[in-house]
């Protein structure tokens, strides 16, 4: 038998997205786009990075002053993390759910119930100070 695509559908549509894949993927777009948004990119990188720093001193301070052996605090600083990820991503409403949610996760990993709600507040805390937009904020405004 002969396959013979352009009488199948399936096969003219994949023929369609690849197409439209190697167009959107093509060095010069890349180049183009990255010349145009490269340094806005490099820039939010920056900000970024900062802030991450910014949330994991936070919690090395609180770590440090439970006394949390220097092996333990990189879990604390994961938790930091994800909790400043459910602050850009999570809606306020659900806010609150996810938190508990993530804090329930993290003490079936072994990590102490009241050190994670004091690196939840610290973390909020912090990102309230530096005015970080949270989920609905960042909709709004268009980011």
């Amino acid at each position: 038998m002969k396959n013979n695509r352009s009488s199948n559908p399936a096969g003219s549509r994949l023929q369609r997205q690849i197409a439209h894949y190697d167009a959107g993927m093509s060095p010069e777009r890349v180049a183009r786009l990255f010349a145009e948004r490269g340094e806005s990119m490099r820039q939010n990188y920056v900000r970024q990075a900062a802030l991450i720093r910014q949330v994991e001193r936070r919690v090395a301070e609180v770590t440090d002053a439970e006394g949390v052996a220097g092996i333990e605090r990189f879990w604390y600083s994961n938790y930091g993390r994800q909790v400043y990820r459910v602050w850009r991503k999570v809606p306020v409403s659900l806010r609150e759910k996810e938190l508990a949610i993530l804090a329930f996760k993290w003490e079936q990993r072994g990590l102490a119930q009241e050190l994670l709600e004091r690196i939840a507040t610290v973390v909020q805390q912090l990102l309230a100070e530096k005015g970080v937009p949270c989920a609905e904020e960042q909709s709004e405004a268009g980011l």
